[in-house]
């Protein structure tokens, strides 16, 4: 079975989610399972440690799945605040996953995926990075938030056969 993390961003409903859900669990053999933390403020977004109760709560949720479920492959789709999440999990508690798919990332550009392909100890297989033109919303974080980058806008700069970037001009 193929378990699929979505993980949203800090001020949305995650409106996205329903289709995406429905539209994944056509596949056989897959399962989708939405990590929701409820409404993140700005304020809470600036504050580090408030950003790492989260990273925590979703590192404690991955591995209860994974208890529960036995995946075979396990994949995440995550917006905004969520890929900061997810970065942060694998980066700083190891967590695995065969495909991350990033829209409006956070991750610090600069990030070099250190140790994060290597072969027969692969953290992940595949990233693909969605980069949206006029995301400036991406761009203020980065500028504002201490520890958060803008690839959802500036790319994740990364030679690697193992990131796909995806650019749209929205």
């Amino acid at each position: 079975m193929h378990l699929i993390f979505l993980v949203h961003g800090i001020r949305t409903l995650m409106s996205w989610r329903r289709q995406l859900r429905r539209d994944l669990q056509q596949f056989p053999n897959v399962e989708v399972y939405t990590f929701y933390y409820g409404f993140f403020s700005l304020f809470r977004f600036y504050l580090w440690f408030a950003r790492n109760r989260i990273v925590k709560k979703f590192t404690l949720e991955y591995y209860r799945q994974v208890a529960t479920r036995r995946p075979e492959k396990i994949s995440v789709i995550a917006h905004s605040f969520g890929t900061y999440v997810v970065y942060r999990a694998v980066s700083d508690y190891g967590l695995t996953f065969d495909t991350m798919v990033l829209s409006g990332s956070l991750i610090p550009e600069e990030e070099t995926f250190s140790g994060w392909f290597d072969r027969g100890k692969e953290r992940i297989r595949l990233i693909v990075n969605d980069i949206a033109q006029k995301d400036i919303w991406v761009l203020l974080g980065r500028l504002v938030v201490p520890g958060v980058g803008a690839s959802g806008l500036l790319g994740l700069n990364v030679p690697s056969g193992n990131i796909i970037e995806r650019i749209f001009p929205g």
